[in-house]
């Protein structure tokens, strides 16, 4: 589920940068250091007979005393991520780990965006199952039919 993702490299992040983590709206009176995520882009797509596939652009901002401050925590998450070959495990809702893992696109980037604010872009896709008719199976097929020439 799309919020188990998020909430994985919500959790990711801050274990990388404990800071005050905001998922709404960014409040005037916004603590620094801080952490921005706001919703995801999705674009979805069929993938195989059975599935479609969901691609996921998730722009997490990083605020800090400075823009180079800012810059190097964003990093430094990139960095983490990279080292562990873009795999994050998923947790639940609930905070446990579930036992399954997610893997990030490896083009993340980093950028300075403005005065003491840089961005993290990540990208992961996920693939779900379609919804399928239930029907019933036949069970045997008799075929009442001559043959040409019999």
């Amino acid at each position: 589920m799309l919020q188990d993702e998020i909430g994985s490299i919500m959790k990711f992040c801050y274990d990388k940068n404990p800071v005050k983590v905001y998922t709404d709206r960014i409040p005037q009176n916004m603590v620094i250091p801080c952490m921005y995520f706001p919703a995801p882009i999705v674009v979805s797509s069929g993938d195989t007979t059975t599935t479609y596939r969901n691609s996921y652009q998730l722009f997490v901002k990083v605020f800090a005393a400075t823009s180079q401050q800012a810059h190097t925590i964003a990093h430094s998450i990139a960095e983490g991520m990279r080292q562990r070959r873009c795999i994050i495990p998923v947790i639940a809702l609930d905070g446990t780990y579930t036992g399954k893992y997610m893997r990030l696109k490896t083009d993340i980037q980093t950028k300075e965006l403005d005065d003491g604010v840089a961005q993290l872009a990540l990208k992961w896709d996920s693939r779900y199952a379609y919804e399928r008719d239930v029907v019933d199976y036949m069970e045997t097929l008799v075929q009442n039919q001559r043959l040409k020439g019999e």
